[in-house]
């Protein structure tokens, strides 16, 4: 099955036992979509962004706990992927690899943002929004710092 033969919620759930089984990560999972399904391009960014976060907690944190939380209200699809690993600087360039600007350039090209959150010894947070309704931008900023919720 992928996360186009499942609804998003089951495609997550389907993931993260996967990771479970071959990698022992352990991924509290929680949800409030269960009457959205997103449409399937917003569905497989979704995926996608949440596979290679749990990629990178996998390869990267040091630790074996990692919490997934998908929310949405009337406009946006919000994203939180946080582990309570190593945490690293964000804004070093040694620790800015393809795996995050993936995930950045994904949300970007759905006219979404992400960011990510972290220091040394502190984990990470990753935060994605993404508007329901896809008008995609095919524009990407790298360089905006602009945190979520902000200016």
């Amino acid at each position: 099955m992928t996360v186009t033969d499942l609804s998003l919620v089951g495609a997550v759930q389907e993931l993260i036992q996967e990771y479970a089984a071959r990698h022992g990560l352990i991924v509290a999972f929680s949800q409030d979509i269960d009457a959205l399904e997103p449409a399937s391009t917003l569905r497989r960014t979704v995926f996608r962004i949440i596979e290679e976060c749990l990629t990178n907690v996998r390869r990267h944190a040091s630790t074996n706990i990692a919490r997934v939380e998908i929310a949405c209200d009337a406009e946006i699809l919000r994203l939180e992927v946080e582990d309570w690993g190593v945490g690293f600087d964000p804004h070093g360039s040694d620790h800015r690899g393809l795996g995050l600007q993936e995930i950045c350039t994904r949300a970007a090209l759905l006219g979404g943002r992400a960011a990510v959150e972290s220091s040394p010894g502190s984990g990470t947070l990753v935060v994605v929004e993404l508007p329901i309704s896809i008008a995609p931008t095919g524009k990407v900023d790298f360089a905006s710092e602009t945190p979520l919720g902000g200016a």
